[in-house]
């Protein structure tokens, strides 16, 4: 496994206009917080640790309001419902 230096990934990205986006399903919210270190988006399989016993299927992006709405808004005109974020 490599680490990454987050905070110079999302500032290299800032500098240049590009989001950046992390999948951070390995580590989870609790052992790492990407938002914390500038990332836009963080992507997280909830059939992994969070469901803690893989029985759901689903996933999760979290940044940004504006820029999840841009996401959403498309597979949700075109393949239905999506999971409540509640």
């Amino acid at each position: 496994m490599t680490m990454l230096d987050l905070k110079a990934l999302a500032n290299l990205g800032k500098d240049r206009g590009i989001p950046t986006c992390i999948d951070n399903t390995f580590m989870s919210p609790y052992c790492q917080r990407p938002l914390d270190w500038g990332i836009d988006i963080v992507v997280h399989s909830a059939n992994k640790y969070i469901s803690g016993h893989g029985d759901v299927v689903g996933g999760m992006a979290i940044g940004q309001a504006e820029m999840i709405r841009e996401i959403k808004d498309e597979p949700l005109k075109d393949i239905g419902a999506i999971l409540a974020p509640i």
